[in-house]
């Protein structure tokens, strides 16, 4: 199965360490590059993030969007 960015940060933000013996981003790492990837600030809170990722999915990755 191939994982997204977006879910391997979740991952990480939910306390899980590693996946198929590599290591996970930190909870901080992870938090940084959801603000980055989204715009937003939900904090260590991943249910947060799931919900507003849920509704924003389909332009979480689109090409050239500038976010500010």
């Amino acid at each position: 199965m191939r994982y997204l960015p977006h879910q391997i940060y979740l991952m990480a933000l939910r306390g899980r360490e590693s996946m198929h013996g590599r290591p996970l981003p930190s909870k901080e790492e992870a938090l940084l590059r959801l603000r980055r990837l989204t715009g937003q600030d939900f904090g260590l809170a991943p249910a947060a993030w799931s919900a507003w990722i849920k509704v924003n999915r389909k332009g979480l990755y689109k090409r050239g969007e500038q976010r500010s």
